[in-house]
């Protein structure tokens, strides 16, 4: 029996999957896929096609090429919502554009998955998507109950999965960045810096990193990732979203950004630091009718004796304030005694979910912090967030070349089944002294270290025919003590799925800068873990 069954998650003989595909060789290809797994389809090539058949026939899924001659796939999905058909849609396209990608998920597309497709990662999408729908049927289910019940939980949970955005291209978007990051910075070691090629590459390499952190900050959101406290510089961590936040405000409104002159830390995830951001911004976006400001402010504190009943939930000591101020419609005291409440909203039915402030509160308490709100009618609001001072070392939210320490001598197998990155990692490694024997395919791999000893595996987590948990147990079955790093461009629920998140297991998420590697690597290679399997 195949591991991708999709047992349990819809009914074989009622529910049917529509392939949408002038391409007869993928249809016939992918129906080969399904059968396998015991699900029906059925085959049209054209969007018209598509349509006749969405109203003749109730289908589960669509599997949607874009780029076919009378109409492209995006119409069908414009068609899906001008009718409000309720059936998800997964793009399985060769199409490369990142804006047209953008643009299907904006239009209700769950997943992308690129051609030439992988049958594994199709059967893995079309599970989550199932799962996903099951799941949204669920909630549809107990929102019905609720209405009848409790006005106050009249919503569901809804916080925006803005990681879904980005997760059918993410493995091969992060792959190209990691290249992109990795050749630029071997690059900036042959050039110096300030000639002409070398603030080149200084920008390619600001953009690229940018570009990373903007994916990994959408596949933050609601995929459930672990939670990496680090320690940030706060104005650093702050001013690098910046950018991000008056995106999503408009024009109309503008948003200021007052630094504090002290370089203070404070340890928390970037990640949540984003949310709250986002968060207050946003709610602060929508207390303004039409065109005010927004002001985001750091300062730090020290809470004590004298001024502590200021500040009635902190512990004494040093602090750092960030302040979020608006001048919008501001609230009343009768608001402000439920603002943090879950499902709490002023918001317009549809418009808000009550969980916004709810959240950003809970990720305060988290890290040890305390928030507090000044606001009255007609005189806009200020969030006061308050977090314990941190005096580590911070974290390096920089792209900085690698340092030579971090190197060695151990003999490391290197398994990753995109060849550019393949090729890169190997000669980031082998720079840092190591010996490496590398291999794109998992079943060479295992020829290529027969009767070798070896320090460390280093190994992507899916990849065809021998993913890297089969390899890792394959290795361990001869080589108890080996240590192992997986590495992966695929979200966090994908892999916690194979059971790669459970304690002790060692992940980096590409793409992976070469000092995030080399310090990992020595850091394993240095350490007395055995990796579970």
């Amino acid at each position: 029996m195949s591991p991708y069954r999709i047992d349990g998650l819809l009914d074989p003989e009622k529910e049917e999957i529509l392939l949408v595909d002038d391409d007869l060789r993928v249809c016939r290809s992918i129906q080969m896929v399904l059968a396998s797994v015991g699900l029906r389809s059925s085959a049209v090539g054209s969007v018209a096609a598509a349509m006749d058949a969405l109203r003749q026939s109730s289908y589960c899924l669509v599997l949607l090429d874009l780029s076919m001659p009378e109409a492209e796939g995006s119409e069908l999905l414009k068609y899906i919502n001008l009718e409000q058909i309720d059936i998800c849609v997964i793009v399985v396209s060769g199409e490369s554009d990142i804006q047209k990608a953008v643009e299907v998920f904006k239009l209700g597309a769950r997943d992308f998955i690129r051609k030439p497709y992988n049958p594994e990662e199709l059967l893995i999408a079309i599970k989550n998507t199932l799962r996903h729908r099951n799941l949204e049927i669920q909630n549809r289910h107990l929102a019905d109950e609720l209405k009848n019940s409790e006005s106050h939980r009249h919503q569901l949970q809804k916080i925006e999965s803005v990681g879904r955005l980005a997760g059918g291209i993410a493995h091969d978007f992060n792959n190209m960045l990691s290249a992109i990051l990795g050749y630029t910075e071997l690059a900036l070691q042959e050039v110096q810096e300030e000639s002409q090629a070398g603030k080149f590459l200084l920008k390619i390499q600001d953009a690229a990193q940018r570009s990373a952190t903007l994916t990994s900050q959408l596949l933050g959101f609601a995929r459930k990732q672990p939670i990496d406290p680090q320690v940030l510089v706060l104005n650093r961590a702050v001013s690098e979203i910046i950018h991000i936040l008056r995106q999503l405000i408009g024009e109309d409104i503008e948003l200021i950004w007052k630094p504090m002159p002290d370089q203070a830390k404070v340890l928390i995830d970037p990640s949540q630091l984003h949310q709250i951001l986002t968060n207050l911004v946003v709610n602060a976006r929508d207390a303004i009718a039409t065109t005010g400001t927004i002001e985001i402010r750091t300062e730090c504190i020290s809470i004590n004796d004298e001024n502590s009943q200021d500040y009635p939930w902190c512990q004494t000591g040093d602090h750092v304030l960030l302040r979020v101020t608006d001048d919008g419609c501001g609230m009343g005291p009768e608001i402000q005694e439920h603002m943090f409440e879950p499902f709490f909203t002023t918001k317009e039915v549809n418009q808000g979910t009550g969980l916004g402030l709810a959240t950003v509160y809970g990720i305060v308490k988290q890290n040890h912090g305390c928030i507090y709100v000044s606001s009255a009618p007609d005189l806009g609001t200020t969030i006061h967030i308050v977090l314990p001072r941190s005096e580590e070392t911070p974290f390096a939210t920089t792209y900085e070349p690698a340092s030579v320490s971090v190197g060695g001598n151990e003999t490391i197998l290197l398994v990753e089944d995109d060849v550019m990155l393949l090729e890169l990692w190997r000669t980031i490694l082998e720079s840092a002294g190591y010996r490496v024997i590398a291999s794109s395919h998992p079943e060479d791999a295992l020829d290529l270290v027969s009767g070798q000893s070896i320090d460390l595996l280093l190994t992507d987590v899916i990849m065809p025919k021998l993913n890297g948990k089969e390899l890792t147990g394959k290795l361990l079955a001869t080589r108890p003590e080996l240590k192992v790093i997986y590495l992966s461009g695929y979200e966090s629920s994908i892999i916690a799925g194979r059971g790669l998140l459970e304690e002790g297991v060692e992940l980096l998420s590409k793409p992976i800068k070469s000092d995030v590697l080399l310090k990992k690597v020595r850091e394993v290679l240095s350490g007395d873990k055995v990796t579970p399997i």
